[in-house]
């Protein structure tokens, strides 16, 4: 399984094609706001309807693996080191999402799973 990384798509291609693998995950991604000496004061959300090309220069068929058997932190990383921007992945728990940051190690099919369990058992 893969996610195509292009300039051409915006944010909702991406997390469309994500949650169509894994319905119980997001992916949400976030651009650091700079305050004096550039250092980062905050991070803001990227609304999803933005192009790709407005926060990354270059990008051209990048490709993502997201099979599986891979975790968390290994997509995030991948993703962050391509687009040069914060990345998030969340579980659906119920009717809310919640940071996978403290079971980042978790392959991304577990994530799935327990997103699934928790949503069902409510």
């Amino acid at each position: 399984m893969k996610l195509y990384l292009d300039d051409e798509n915006s944010f909702m291609d991406i997390q469309c094609e994500f949650t169509t693998l894994y319905p119980f995950l997001k992916i949400d991604f976030f651009k650091s706001i700079n305050g004096a000496g550039r250092q980062p004061v905050k991070i803001e959300r990227i609304h999803p309807r933005e192009n790709i090309r407005r926060f990354v220069r270059e990008v051209h068929g990048g490709i993502v693996n997201i099979g599986e058997y891979r975790t968390v932190a290994q997509v995030v990383r991948d993703i962050e080191e391509m687009l040069l921007l914060t990345v998030m992945i969340l579980r659906q728990s119920g009717n809310i999402w919640i940071e996978t940051s403290l079971t980042a190690y978790w392959t991304l099919e577990r994530q799935n799973r327990e997103g699934e369990y928790i949503s069902r058992i409510r």
